[in-house]
Formats: C-alpha cells, sequence, structure tokens
C-alpha cells in the first residue's frame, strides 16, 4: 500500500473523531450549555468518530474519498438540522420522532425556517468546516495520482489490499471504540453534581432528551433513542417505599375548612390491581392507594350541566394583559376566579407537551414518544379528560384548530371524544391571499366562523380551541399590523409591541366568541376556560419587559436552561369565567395547568378519583405544587433548585434545618411519582383495566 494510501487511511481515523468533537463543542456553545460537561461528549466523540472512520479506511481512492465525505455532510446535516429544528421548536428532535416531524405541515414553517437557517449561517459554515477538509484531502497517492480501479487491482495484486486486511481493521478499530466507550461511561460515574440530571443518571434515561444533549452529547442522545426503541425497557418507576400513606406535605400553610370533606374518589378497588404481575400495574395501584385524597369543597358541581369552551392559546403570557389594549382579556382574568400564582411551564414537545397537561391532567414524558400524541396512537383510555367524562353526560364535544393535523392531532382529539373535529384542511374555513393559505391565520376568524357549529345545539356542549395566531416568530405579519397603530403610543420595544399585539388577536377572539354567546342566549350558561400551551419561548424579553424584570434571554428559554432561565417567566394567567357568577375567588396556592382538569371536574360536579390524577383541585385545601422542566419544583413552601440542589423557604415560614431536609427529600420523590405515572398509564392503559 503507498504511503499517501496509509497516511490517508491514519488520516480518517483522526479527521472524524475531531469532526464530532468540533460539532458538538460548537453546538453546546451555541446553546449556550456550560462546557464543565465536554469531557463526557468529547471521549464518547472519539468512540463514535473512530467507528465512522472505519468505512473510508478499508477502502482505496476515489472510492475512500467518496465515502468519507457523503459521511462527513450526513454527520453535518444531522447537527445542522437538530440546531435548527431547537431553535425552532424549542427542543431536539430524536431519531424516533422524525416520523412525527415527517407528518407534520413543516412548510408551514418555511419562513422562520429559511430566516432560522439565514440568522445562523456563520454557526452552520462552521459545523461545514470538517466536510470542507474531507473534501480537500486529495483522493490518490503521496504524488497526487489518481487511486483507479488498476491501482486498486494492483494493490490487490501485491497482498497489500484484501477483505482480511480489512476485516483486521475494523475488529481493532472496534475494539479500540468499545475502550473509549467504556472510558466514557466510566466518566459519566465521575460526581459531577446535577441530582436527578446527573450524567450517570440520564445516560439509562429515555427522558430528558434536551439534557441528555447539554450532558451527553447530541450523538449519543441519538444512539440512545435508537436503543430504547429496539430494545424497550419497562417504565422505570420510583420506589414507594419512602413515601408516607398521604400523598401531601409534611409542612404546609393553614388549609381552607370545606364545606363538604367528603373525598373525591370513586368505588374502585385498586388493592385488587396491587397483586398485578405487570410491575407498572402493580406500582400505579400502590401508588394512588397511598395517595390522599382532596374532598368536595363550597364550589362542588357550582357550573354543573353548564356548556364548557376550553381555549389553548398559543405562546399566550398573561404579562400581555391590558386593560386599554386587551380589555376583554382583562375583565376575565380579573373576574370570578384569580389564580395569582398560576404557571405555564416549558416541557418535552411545546405545544404538544402544553396541551396533553390541559386534556389529559398529566405530565407528559420528557422525551419520544410524545405523550398527548402517543395517546391518541394507542387509543388509550383518557377516562379523566373533559372529552369522555362530559362525552358520558350526553355532551356535544367539538374542537378546531386553525392550523394543519400537527402532531396527528385528529387522531388524538377523536380519542378524546371529541368527535367532531376540524382543522385546516378538513373542514375548517381558511383565509387565503394570493399565494395560498394566509399564515398564521387570524383567531377571530376561526371563531366567528364556527361558533354556529355548536351555539345551535339541543344538547349542552364542550368545545375545544387550538388558537394559532400567537405562534412564533413575532413580527409586522399580516395579522399583527392590525394593532400597530394602537401601540404607537406605548414606550416598549418593537419585538415587545409585535408580541403584545398577537396577545391583541386573541383578545379580539375572546370578545367575539362573548358576543357570539350573548346573542345565542348561551353566555350565562356557558363556562369559559382559556389558558396557554406554554409561554413565548422566542419573546422570553418582551416578557420580562412588560413586567420590568429581567428572567433572563430567549435563547435559555428555547433551549429550556433552566440553570439561566427565571422560571418566574412561566409565571402566567389561568381564566376560568361565568357571565353569571358575581363574586371574585381569589387563589394564592402555587398551581399549575395538571391541576386544570381535577378543578373544572370539580366545579362541574363530575365524578372523579382525586387520587389518580397528579394535579389537584386549585379550589380544595392544601399545598400547591408545580414541577419544572428541569425537576427543580415550586411549592406554597419555597422554591427547590435542582442544579444547585439548594432549597429556598418562602418568607414568613420558619422550620428547622432538619425538617427542611425531610421535606425536600420527600418533595423530589413525589416529583418523581407524579413525572414517572404518565409513561405507565399509557403503556398499561391503567384507566381502561380500572373502568373498562
Amino acid at each position: 500500500m503507498t504511503s499517501g494510501s496509509k497516511k490517508n487511511k491514519i488520516l480518517d481515523f483522526v479527521l472524524f473523531p475531531t469532526a464530532f468533537i468540533w460539532m458538538e463543542l460548537l453546538l453546546h456553545i451555541k446553546i449556550r450549555s456550560e462546557l464543565v460537561y465536554s469531557p463526557i461528549y468529547i471521549v464518547f466523540s472519539i468512540s463514535a468518530g473512530l467507528i465512522a472512520g472505519t468505512l473510508p479506511s478499508i477502502l482505496i481512492g476515489t472510492a475512500r474519498k467518496r465515502v468519507r465525505v457523503i459521511l462527513l455532510v450526513l454527520i453535518w446535516l444531522v447537527f445542522g438540522a437538530e440546531s435548527v429544528a431547537y431553535y425552532i421548536l424549542q427542543t431536539f428532535f430524536p431519531a424516533s420522532a422524525l416520523g412525527t416531524a415527517a407528518e407534520n405541515r413543516l412548510y408551514d414553517y418555511l419562513g422562520i425556517i429559511i430566516t432560522t437557517i439565514l440568522k445562523n449561517f456563520g454557526y452552520l459554515l462552521l459545523l461545514f468546516l470538517p466536510v470542507l477538509i474531507g473534501i480537500l484531502i486529495p483522493a490518490g497517492d503521496a504524488a497526487g495520482h489518481r487511486s483507479d480501479e488498476a491501482e486498486i487491482k494492483a494493490e490487490q495484486k501485491k497482498g497489500k489490499f484484501s477483505p482480511a486486511a480489512a476485516s483486521v481493521t475494523v475488529i481493532i478499530t472496534l475494539m479500540i471504540s468499545l475502550f473509549v466507550h467504556c472510558f466514557g461511561l466510566w466518566v459519566t460515574q465521575r460526581d459531577w453534581g446535577g441530582g436527578e440530571m446527573a450524567p450517570a443518571k440520564l445516560y439509562c434515561s429515555d427522558e430528558n432528551l434536551d439534557i441528555q444533549v447539554e450532558r451527553l452529547g447530541l450523538i449519543t442522545m441519538l444512539r440512545l433513542d435508537i436503543y430504547h426503541k429496539l430494545f424497550p425497557s419497562s417504565v422505570s418507576a420510583p420506589s414507594l417505599s419512602d413515601i408516607p400513606e398521604g400523598d401531601t406535605e409534611d409542612i404546609s400553610v393553614t388549609d381552607v375548612v370545606p364545606v363538604d370533606r367528603s373525598p373525591q374518589i370513586m368505588d374502585v378497588d385498586l388493592s385488587s390491581f396491587m397483586e398485578s404481575s405487570d410491575s407498572s400495574i402493580q406500582w400505579l395501584a400502590t401508588y394512588f392507594n397511598s395517595v390522599r385524597p382532596t374532598v368536595k369543597n363550597e364550589y362542588t358541581g357550582m357550573f354543573e350541566g353548564y356548556n364548557v369552551i376550553f381555549l389553548c392559546l398559543e405562546a399566550f403570557s398573561g404579562a400581555a394583559i391590558n386593560e386599554e389594549l386587551t380589555p376583554t382579556l382583562y375583565k376575565l382574568s380579573n373576574e370570578c376566579f384569580v389564580f395569582n400564582n398560576f404557571y405555564t411551564p416549558l416541557y418535552y414537545g411545546s405545544t404538544n407537551a402544553g396541551e396533553c397537561q390541559n386534556l389529559l391532567g398529566l405530565y407528559p414524558k420528557q422525551g419520544s414518544p410524545m405523550s398527548l400524541q402517543e395517546s391518541g396512537r394507542l387509543g388509550t383510555n383518557c377516562y379523566f379528560s373533559l372529552g369522555p367524562q362530559l362525552g358520558r353526560k350526553g355532551y356535544h364535544n367539538i374542537g378546531f384548530h386553525n392550523g394543519w393535523d400537527m402532531y396527528d392531532r385528529e387522531r388524538t382529539m377523536n380519542n378524546l371524544g371529541y368527535e367532531d373535529w376540524f382543522y385546516l384542511g378538513s373542514g375548517m374555513e381558511a383565509e387565503f391571499s394570493s399565494g395560498g393559505y394566509r399564515w398564521p391565520q387570524r383567531d377571530t376568524f376561526m371563531i366567528e366562523t364556527t361558533v354556529d357549529e355548536y351555539l345551535g345545539d339541543d344538547m349542552p356542549f364542550n368545545a375545544y380551541y387550538m388558537t394559532i395566531s400567537g405562534h412564533t416568530p413575532y413580527s409586522w405579519n399580516w395579522i399583527s399590523e392590525d394593532y400597530e397603530e394602537k401601540l404607537a403610543g406605548y414606550e416598549w420595544s418593537e419585538s415587545t409591541k409585535q408580541y403584545v399585539a398577537t396577545v391583541m388577536e386573541v383578545d379580539s377572539a375572546l370578545e367575539a366568541l362573548i358576543r357570539s354567546l350573548e346573542e345565542a342566549g348561551q353566555l350565562d350558561r356557558t363556562l369559559i376556560v382559556a389558558v396557554a400551551d406554554h409561554i413565548p419561548y422566542t419573546a422570553v424579553e418582551a416578557v420580562g419587559e412588560l413586567r420590568g424584570k429581567d428572567y433572563g434571554n430567549s435563547n435559555d428559554a428555547i433551549y429550556c436552561n433552566e440553570r439561566m432561565l427565571d422560571t418566574e417567566a412561566y409565571r402566567n394567567t389561568l381564566i376560568i369565567w361565568n357571565s353569571s357568577m358575581e363574586e371574585t375567588v381569589i387563589v394564592d396556592k402555587v398551581c399549575t395547568q395538571v391541576d386544570i382538569l381535577p378543578t373544572l371536574s370539580n366545579l362541574l360536579g363530575l365524578e372523579y378519583d382525586s387520587r389518580m390524577l397528579p394535579g389537584t383541585d386549585m379550589l380544595s385545601g392544601g399545598n400547591g405544587l408545580v414541577i419544572f422542566y428541569s425537576k427543580s419544583w415550586r411549592s406554597d413552601s419555597g422554591y427547590y433548585n435542582s442544579y444547585t440542589q439548594e432549597f429556598e423557604l418562602n418568607d414568613g415560614l420558619n422550620f428547622t434545618d432538619a425538617a427542611i431536609e425531610s421535606y425536600v427529600e420527600y418533595m423530589n420523590k413525589l416529583v418523581e411519582c407524579r413525572r414517572s405515572m404518565t409513561s405507565m398509564i399509557l403503556a398499561t392503559d391503567f384507566y381502561d383495566l380500572v373502568f373498562g
């Protein structure tokens, strides 16, 4: 074999590990990740690079160069596409989610995709550097002669290029790669801190994929995702041995004494499932049986038999509510029920994750598959969701989305009992321009063209709206420009005004809805619920400007980096409103999206079992709890930071260090239980087993 050929072989075993290290480091710098974990993904990059370099190393001449360049381009495309997707959709896409990405109408995002690529062109060009080096490496020998078929035959004739020699190369390389990988596993076991998000725990998990990327590397996350899909393990369940009977806090503020203290439970024999041979069923039954149920209260059945309209507001933040600019939102958020400590945290899956909490009342899995979409694919019995609950009461369940069938939402909503589901391309009227469908669609138009679908019903109705006007990016587009003149007098930045304009469109839609209900004589008998799917993660600066606070920047929100992002940015507004309610009820307890379903079930007088949902009735006694993406959490007692593993007690409370330590230990286990139950419920179809 020529000396040039030998040098090229050696070069491949240097180039590919270097390419992986280069791209991983650039990605982590781009997402502003702390480089403290770089030793982990550098070692894994070397292991992956050695394997990638094997294929071109056993070839000669132009074949080697062709394969080398193709592999480098593929690696570049993976890192580039993941970077763009993460910026737009606030999450990395595992390999198992490619089907979801392909099914979604991605060309609706063509404008923001092009804008994102142009904005990050320099970064993508730097990522391309290893590809450029691969292209510049000559294909021939040291003299620059082309290694064509004749040269390959000559090498074979000399015995210097044979399948046996190639096999030896492959075996040696794989052995070295395996050794390096084992060393990487040893590195993950070191004391990196991070608590539940420690690298060693992340490596064994199929959740928290974004943090896996941060601490283990993108290639490792993708490899682990493929492994978990090829060799699925049973759903991991937290230990119940240290969970005391009665799922409640040991230290708490004074509970509200309810009028009716009968528990919100159903006639279910959970003990019969506690001996199941399926460990997940056994765990769920045991855990639910240990939970102290909430009790009925003075608001139980307050709106029994009422119509329900539930609006999931795309990228909504209550920070934009203004008495002059958004009078309808201002009225609805300051009457009836006012939730002063309501949060909408960001989770993996963005909108799909928000809807999972709003509709299923469950925390979404922090990885693939996305929980709400998976419930539709499996046909899971979502017994406690409003659709099935109200459907059993004879309601007409109907839903609308002025977007396409993203996240396979049609199948999901049908499974949730919405027998009539309308979206663009399937019964939903749309606004057009000369170039086709306008993007985004106008929420006011959606309301005005759909209310007749249910207002003429002889039966009570449960209508669900998923809005779109608030979708990123924020600019003076064909919708927001209608509000530009009204915003001219406000001393906000242009980007903040552009975001507020989308909330003004939501306000216009709600105004149209209330007007239509009033004209139909249905307003007094309709309960209106409005909540965000998530905050505007590309406009965190706007949220901060509106509140006069600094929460961090949008990059930290996009990448869900709660080490840098102030979780108070998630503080939001929940609307539960009815025109006939005269008294305003102030709720100060900490609450979040999974608490909406049990609260509405109680208000509507529906029979449900409060032990089997991770959220609690916001109008009941006991402390509230909101769990963030990073497994940090906030209760009525204080805030726990999972990164520093420190607990900050709320002002006015005084507990010993020992009591706080015990409380935090218990709460961390409770957080793990509440976040883990979703995957087990879906995998076992637990509600169907119990209720049929």
